[in-house]
């Protein structure tokens, strides 16, 4: 059995796109709902011809020719749109169908596909984040392991330009920073913000008192703790928190 390539795989799939427009051989007459819509389209394309005709009026033939090729291929352009956000979504399916399989190089390249068609997406970045850390670990070569460390950074950092509020993205990468890229100082703010947002997080503070614990803030470490006792469900948690605790009160660190 021979495995198509991605770009193979994706032209393939352009391709019968394609197709499917070039056998539409009637053009949909836009209904008079539309008209704003067109009137829109209208002035932008105005817009990009502008440059050409600056300080002077544009030609009449050539608002003629624009109104034209609005007529023309208005409805070929909004094919062409529908079937590349079908290839987005079928991008995103794949990706979703290798990560249930653990299949996290795949998912990652199917993942980059996806953010070509949906480049505001942050739960794509933030899943892209999560599948170049595994990848890292699974990579022998050093310089190529830091190399997928510093992907999922990325990854994870556009999430959250995206999503201020993205715990998902904020929690893993101050996991990033504490346990593969040896910054925990640099995970701090990012823990503190997810604590804002969600003051029960425990796992978040768990983590946030092992990094005040490395910055000597210990009586925040143990503010911590407190607070895991108070407000965990979870009797583990809240028995793990007394724990760490105690060990701070006696100078145990």
């Amino acid at each position: 059995m021979i495995v198509k390539g991605r770009k193979a795989e994706r032209n393939q799939l352009n391709a019968a796109s394609i197709c499917l427009l070039v056998s539409a051989a009637v053009l949909v007459v836009l209904p008079s709902s539309c008209n704003q819509t067109r009137q829109n389209v209208y002035s932008k394309m105005v817009e990009l011809e502008r440059p050409e005709y600056k300080g002077k009026d544009m030609p009449e033939e050539k608002i003629k020719e624009i109104q034209e090729a609005i007529k023309r291929y208005e409805s070929v352009a909004d094919r062409t749109i529908e079937a590349n956000q079908q290839l987005g979504h079928y991008y995103k399916l794949l990706a979703v169908k290798y990560l249930d399989r653990e299949m996290y190089g795949l998912a990652l390249e199917s993942l980059e596909d996806a953010i070509f068609y949906n480049p505001e997406n942050p739960v794509l970045f933030q899943l892209g984040a999560v599948c170049s850390a595994r990848m890292a670990k699974s990579a022998m070569d050093s310089q190529k392991r830091e190399q997928y460390f510093l992907r999922a950074e990325k990854y994870y950092n556009r999430a959250i330009e995206l999503d201020a509020r993205y715990v998902d993205a904020l929690y893993g990468l101050a996991i990033l920073y504490v346990f593969e890229l040896d910054r925990p100082f640099d995970a701090a703010p990012l823990l503190e913000r997810v604590l804002r947002i969600q003051k029960k997080n425990s796992d978040a503070m768990f983590l946030l008192a092992r990094v005040y614990v490395q910055s000597r803030r210990i009586e925040e470490a143990i503010e911590l703790y407190e607070t895991i006792e108070e407000t965990s469900t979870d009797e583990f948690r809240k028995s793990k928190a007394a724990a760490n605790r105690r060990q701070l009160l006696e100078g145990v660190v």
